[in-house]
């Protein structure tokens, strides 16, 4: 079966190096060939070099295509328009039996492509519902009615959808009754690599001097792992540790993120926090774990809406890999049905009221914590390995019709 895969992200984004390329490696593993575009905005960095090398190892192809964004709205739509002429130059020189989208801005050229191609398979792989999200966040509010006939078209010309969550999945169901077609869904969460996010793969001297270099010894340790924007709810975590501070005085807060250092010192200063409580690091991916093996408990508040209901952080597998529990709010995505003591040592607010923080802390505060029950249930739920062997069961559903 030759696929093509479209993606909206590059392949050295954070998001492409833990949730594209691990799964189309593993596809490649099970004889699939796959052909893949995506946008990159370093065309001469070392990653892309260290890419090509693996895909090519692996027999995938990869044409590369440049992201812009300088001017916003109109570089992103001449990004998705060279991709779009890339495509059909690929697809004149190769006959695929099957086009898998990534997003809903890869699907639209899915789509396009599909009526150009005519006989092949759309594979429509949503990671949130895109148009509503930006309606709720104000962004190309103006092209509502045009974008939802267009998802309109792409739902009746996708021959299968994946999602993140079963609340996603229900949704989607509802939405393909409404525009009269086809509702073959899979659920795949966010997965994770955990041979990587391992806690016993961790040298424990290292580790120790890691502690004492970080200023850790007999700390409890607050984290946050994952990027910080508008979607994540920075003032409620800081008031999460403000709280925890109160209880246990000798806790710190562990930023592990790619952006807004100033930003939350600027909440810890408007909360009345000291600096000398925050620790933000900007880490490797290798190293990422590491420092996870410092952490006692994981924050993850995202906010809460419709558009969420698709919503499966990557941060949620990497963390449980790794045997930290974690709180979450309640709203978001599956989180309220995954998370619960007695399975992962974990749990969601009720809300973000004084009382309900505080009742959560509790229970990680008075109870022994069984990281490898955590990890074995995220190898269960969320390893690449579950994560490859459903998409590969997709491909055969599809390579049979």
């Amino acid at each position: 079966m030759k696929v093509l895969y479209i993606s909206h992200d590059g392949i050295t984004d954070h998001i492409g190096k833990s949730q594209v390329a691990p799964y189309l490696l593993g596809l490649a593993a099970k004889r699939y060939q796959i052909t893949v575009l995506s946008n990159e905005k370093n065309l001469t960095s070392d990653e892309i070099k260290e890419y090509k090398t693996l895909f090519n190892d692996s027999g995938i192809e990869w044409y590369i295509n440049s992201y812009s964004n300088k001017i916003p709205i109109l570089s992103p739509l001449l990004t998705s328009f060279r991709q779009y002429l890339l495509a059909k130059k690929v697809c004149t020189n190769s006959k695929f039996n099957m086009i898998h989208s990534r997003c809903y801005i890869s699907t639209i050229i899915g789509y396009f492509l599909k009526r150009y191609l005519g006989n092949i398979k759309l594979l429509f792989d949503l990671r949130d519902f895109w148009i509503d999200t930006r309606i709720e966040t104000r962004k190309l509010g103006f092209l509502y009615r045009f974008l939802k006939i267009i998802e309109g078209n792409i739902f009746r010309n996708s021959d299968y959808f994946i999602c993140l969550t079963e609340k996603a999945k229900k949704r989607i169901i509802t939405m393909c009754k409404d525009f009269n077609c086809s509702s073959e869904v899979k659920v795949i969460p966010c997965c994770a690599d955990l041979t990587l996010f391992d806690f016993n793969n961790v040298n424990e001297k290292e580790i120790d001097l890691l502690r004492k270099k970080e200023g850790l010894e007999n700390r409890f340790v607050l984290s946050y792992l994952g990027s910080l924007g508008s979607d994540y709810l920075l003032k409620e975590m800081v008031e999460t540790f403000k709280i925890l501070k109160s209880i246990r005085e000798e806790s710190k807060f562990l930023f592990i993120s790619n952006n807004g250092e100033k930003q939350v010192i600027r909440e810890f200063e408007n909360q009345s926090l000291s600096k000398d409580d925050l620790i933000f690091r900007t880490l490797k991916r290798r190293d990422v774990p590491k420092y996870l093996k410092l952490v006692d408990l994981s924050l993850i508040y995202i906010r809460s809406s419709q558009s969420k209901v698709g919503c499966s952080p990557t941060k949620l597998a990497e963390l449980l890999g790794m045997g930290v529990p974690v709180i979450a709010n309640s709203g978001v995505g599956d989180l309220d049905e995954i998370l619960s003591m007695e399975a992962n040592n974990s749990s969601c607010l009720k809300s973000f009221k004084l009382k309900d923080i505080e009742d959560s802390l509790s229970k990680f505060l008075d109870k022994r914590i069984d990281k490898t029950r955590i990890r074995d249930f995220a190898l269960k739920n969320f390893s690449l390995e579950v994560g490859i062997n459903r998409y590969q069961e997709v491909y055969k559903t599809l390579s049979l019709d």
